[in-house]
């Protein structure tokens, strides 16, 4: 369901702002990747917007599965590395997340792209030129559809909180052959919203002090 345009945040050589109703509340489900089953198929395809990202950092908040020794945190571990097997640990977890794009045409925010539980992760160092540099993404299983969206922070130029409306986070990436994206991520959870938005910000700035 398209939202009521959120107020957007004044960003340097961006268009200005414009007002607008909160974006309402839609049905909440959980559907982290624990609640899936064990016979639950992961054949989807991932949307991912290229680059690089981080250094490692533990999920703090795994529990024990019912039944055996694996946390919670184990089991969405191994769901997420299904997709992204450079992955190696996520430090924060929001439930219930939905990402819109900006429509630079229409000077509006898009339909709801995807939608669903959002992890910041931690990744394999890349090795390309020889010291290893550190690397991190977003990650959101889509229950929208097939595809699920994974952004490499090492793309992002951007990212901030709405000046009106502090669940809804807008972040400004580059792409290889267009002008920067400008997404839009609500946290549908106001116990998530600090964690996501600190961890969000910690590992996009361990990627920015990576030397050019």
């Amino acid at each position: 369901m398209k939202p009521s345009t959120p107020r957007r945040s004044r960003r340097q050589n961006q268009p200005a702002t414009r007002a607008g109703n909160t974006v309402p509340v839609s049905d909440y489900e959980s559907d982290g990747p624990s609640h899936r089953g064990p016979n639950a198929q992961f054949s989807q395809s991932t949307v991912t917007v290229t680059a690089t990202a981080t250094v490692t950092a533990g999920y703090h908040g795994a529990q024990p599965a019912q039944g055996g020794t694996r946390t919670i945190g184990d089991m969405n571990l191994s769901v997420i590395k299904r997709y992204v097997p450079t992955v190696q640990s996520y430090i924060s977890m929001a439930h219930h997340v939905l990402v819109f794009q900006w429509d630079h045409e229409k000077e509006d925010w898009g339909e709801e792209l995807f939608k669903g539980p959002l992890f910041i992760c931690n990744q394999l160092p890349d090795m390309t030129t020889g010291a290893p540099l550190p690397r991190a993404c977003i990650f959101l299983i889509n229950r929208n559809s097939p595809e699920n969206f994974t952004l490499d922070l090492a793309t992002v130029l951007d990212c901030q909180q709405n000046d009106s409306q502090k669940d809804f986070l807008e972040i400004y990436a580059a792409t290889p052959s267009t002008d920067a994206v400008h997404w839009g991520l609500l946290i549908r959870e106001s116990e998530s919203l600090d964690d996501t938005w600190a961890a969000l910000q910690d590992r996009w700035r361990a990627v920015q002090t990576i030397p050019v």
